[in-house]
């Protein structure tokens, strides 16, 4: 794991060498995500920089950029290769010779044999990575399936810079610093800023299954992985699924256990980060650390008491973190962390828990990635009853008797009916959208409103519904989540609060034959029509029947720090904070938002009216990041 960043001039400016202190100042912005070893390489118009935290192969030979064959490859590699020793054997048989154990070379000679797009599909894991080919001329960088490792970058006027966060493209002088509306805009409405934008107008962030080339003639973009759907590959049979969760479960934590140092696990009490666990527990024994952070209600947290149940069954060296109203002093840091406002509460304790876990171990397991594709929200069993719902007034309509239906049910046949006429593809959008889209509309100020009468929010939801091929709702929303709705969650989040203390997580429901696996089953087996007290992910639960504490398996879904009152400390304890925020210059010059229409919703939700204090965040995270970057 590893932050990595590098330069390359391209077309007239080719004959321009990057600068070693440029270079050196852009590996110092990134140095808390790789402690361990820092390195350039310059080579012509290309520079790529590192800074390394060692886990495979922690010996100097493993440090980065890595060269080989005399400098026809270079490489800044971030991330993990899950199936490295496997690769490994295949290139060893092939008559290639290594001169270290890491998963670092083992990529970079994969490339060397297979080409940029040609070794993207052997690999499992997360990464973020780019590769100088002196005998193309071409910079190859890339970004794993479901973008568990950032890559962000700046492309102008015959200058191709790259880096894993965006404090590290600032410390080059020939990025521009200028906010995004647009970025700005879509980041409100997604909780962050989904890829391709950024908050910053000059800067774009790679998407997932992405690859970029760079050459004498400039940068393109292609995609390498799109699952599809595909009714005739779809499991039905319940025996089937449970049998081949539990063997992927098996096959997967085992090979993100791979690690020359010490391993633990995040443990909320959750179906999804318990059955890691217990996976864990099975191959790794008894004791290894687990850790878990909410809010200590006097010992009655549902949380800790959850994930102490867990700890127990499996025999872990458990240990908690309780987050309190105090550590709102964290926020500018959270800021510092993301280089942009994020719309959520979620990164402050997310990352408290992280400085507290990197005190333990460098590398932790997470549940992060069961929700979303085995239909663990709520909103996947709306999705069930609604599109039950749909086809029934549908048939009313196809047998001529939908107006008679609904002359008796006047409320039910008119939203049916308005929900009938909406794409499938942006019928999510629709629902999970439309009050952000209304709030935002209310307070944007007058260099916002033209952005949002022009940006189309629901294009990314579209895309991700068509380019996956779905036929329902559920099956579409699978994709919107994990591709686009959930990526702060699963995504970013994990990235930006771990490595801002040198932690790397790994999530084994995020490795690629997890996510084709459940993408094949069946949403009827996932998602019951009335949800079930537990929440939904019916089969995962079924699979983990036996395995898990029965309590654990059947209890309702709760999200990660739920029991945090965050909505009470907004209206109450932190008013001071609202205040600061909502005063400051920054941000009342901005002309992004109409500040005393802000205050005055603030007030109306402390009086008690339903104003959707939560947005408010949003807000006040744009004042932070404004002060912090200009």
């Amino acid at each position: 794991m590893c932050g990595i960043c590098g330069i390359t001039y391209y077309g007239e400016s080719a004959g321009n060498r990057p600068s070693e202190n440029t270079l050196a100042r852009m590996v110092d912005a990134i140095r808390h995500r790789g402690p361990d070893a820092h390195g350039v390489y310059i080579d012509g118009p290309v520079g790529l920089g590192s800074s390394r935290l060692s886990i495979m192969d922690p010996a100097a030979r493993a440090n980065q950029p890595m060269v080989i064959e005399g400098g026809q490859y270079a490489i800044s590699f971030n991330g993990e290769i899950y199936n490295h020793v496997e690769l490994r054997d295949m290139l060893e048989a092939e008559g290639v010779v290594f001169d270290t154990s890491s998963d670092t070379e083992v990529l970079l000679r994969l490339y060397a044999s297979r080409g940029g797009p040609g070794c993207l599909e052997l690999l499992r894991g997360m990464f973020a990575f780019a590769v100088w080919d002196r005998g193309r001329g071409e910079m190859f960088l890339a970004r794993d399936r479901v973008g568990e490792k950032p890559l962000v970058y700046f492309d102008g006027e015959g200058v191709f810079a790259f880096a894993s966060e965006i404090k590290s493209l600032l410390a080059f002088e020939a990025v521009p610093r200028e906010p995004d509306p647009e970025g700005i805009h879509m980041g409100l409405h997604y909780v962050n800023v989904p890829a391709p934008y950024s908050a910053f107008k000059h800067i774009r962030k790679l998407p997932p299954a992405h690859y970029m080339r760079v050459t004498a003639r400039g940068a393109s973009l292609h995609r390498y992985w799109q699952p599809q759907h595909d009714k005739a590959s779809i499991i039905r049979d319940p025996a089937e699924a449970v049998h081949e969760i539990r063997q992927c479960l098996k096959e997967t934590v085992a090979m993100l256990c791979r690690s020359d140092v010490p391993v633990g696990a995040t443990l909320s009490g959750g179906i999804d980060s318990s059955a890691v666990v217990a996976e864990m527990g099975r191959g790794l024994g008894s004791g290894f650390k687990t850790f878990c952070v909410s809010h200590d209600m006097g010992g009655t947290d549902p949380e800790f008491r959850a994930a102490r149940a867990v700890a127990r069954s499996v025999g872990t060296a458990h240990m908690e973190s309780v987050f309190r109203k105090e550590d709102l002093s964290t926020v500018r840091d959270v800021i510092r962390s993301f280089d942009e406002p994020v719309n959520t509460y979620v990164p402050l304790h997310a990352r408290m828990l992280a400085g507290f876990i990197a005190g333990h171990v460098k590398v932790a397991l997470t549940g992060n990635g069961g929700d979303e594709l085995f239909g663990g929200y709520s909103d996947h069993s709306a999705l069930v009853r609604l599109e039950k719902k749909l086809a029934l007034w549908k048939r009313l309509d196809h047998w001529g008797v939908g107006k008679v239906a609904g002359a008796f049910f006047k409320d039910s046949h008119r939203k049916y009916s308005g929900l009938a006429a909406v794409p499938a593809n942006r019928l999510a959008t629709e629902l999970h959208l439309r009050g952000v889209q209304e709030f935002y509309s209310e307070i944007y100020g007058e260099k916002m409103k033209p952005v949002a009468r022009a940006a189309d929010v629901a294009a990314p939801y579209a895309s991700a519904f068509d380019d996956y091929g779905a036929t329902g709702l559920v099956d579409g929303f699978l994709a919107q989540q994990l591709f686009v709705a959930s990526q702060h969650s699963i995504v970013d989040i994990p990235d930006n609060t771990g490595m801002a203390f040198s932690l790397e997580y790994r999530s084994p429901f995020l490795d690629m034959k997890m996510v084709e696996l459940a993408m094949r089953i069946s949403p009827e087996l996932k998602v019951s029509t009335g949800g079930g007290a537990s929440g939904g992910k019916m089969i995962l639960r079924e699979a983990l029947a036996g395995v898990l504490p029965e309590r654990i398996v059947g209890m309702k879904k709760a999200g990660f720090g739920s029991a945090i009152p965050y909505r009470k400390w907004m209206l109450d304890d932190w008013s001071g904070f609202v205040g600061e925020r909502l005063s400051a210059e920054a941000l009342n010059s901005s002309g992004l938002f109409d500040v005393p229409k802000v205050r005055a919703m603030y007030e109306m939700a402390r009086a008690g009216k339903p104003v959707p204090v939560d947005l408010i965040w949003g807000v006040l995270m744009v004042s932070q990041w404004l002060e912090e970057y200009f």
